[in-house]
């Protein structure tokens, strides 16, 4: 279990402030919570180089995935149908999901389902979708891949190799 979060952007962007939220089975608010930080005492600053990325892990990971982490916390734990948003103070900059939703087992449309998949923003997306409370369809913006599929996390749509 992993997030990647991407600047795709030409300038360097701050996450300083900023934390994931995980919102599980249909929460309306956040059931866990982890600072964006560069090291394990949740101190510092993560700066994001123009197209840079930075990858957090579940600590929980196998060896293969914890290789390509920056940053590894406990409670980025989620599964196909939890809501994931990337909060920075008060705004919100970027949600996977739908807060306060219920899906069922999964967010599912066409051939993209989020149990079970490695989802990957399309290459033609470069902005994050900023409102928790839009409907979610998997199948516009992200690219589904097998469980487990890393190879490509840590460069986004051949930035960051």
């Amino acid at each position: 279990k992993a997030i990647e979060l991407y600047n795709s952007t030409a300038v360097v962007v701050s996450l300083a402030g900023c934390q994931g939220e995980v919102y599980a089975n249909g929460a309306a608010e956040p059931t866990s919570d982890f600072p964006l930080a560069p090291d394990q005492a949740a101190e510092g600053e993560v700066i994001l180089a123009p197209f840079g990325r930075y990858v957090v892990c579940n600590s929980r990971a196998g060896e293969d995935l914890l290789a390509l982490c920056e940053q590894t916390t406990g409670w980025l734990n989620f599964n196909g149908n939890d809501a994931v948003v990337l909060r920075c103070g008060d705004e919100v900059r970027d949600v996977f999901g739908r807060i306060g939703d219920d899906p069922g087992a999964a967010w599912a449309a066409g051939d993209v389902s989020t149990v079970d998949s490695t989802l990957r923003r399309a290459c033609n997306v470069n902005g994050g979708d900023a409102s928790g409370e839009d409907a979610f369809d998997p199948s516009e913006g992200w690219e589904a891949f097998p469980q487990d599929t890393f190879d490509g996390l840590g460069s986004h749509c051949g930035h960051g190799d």
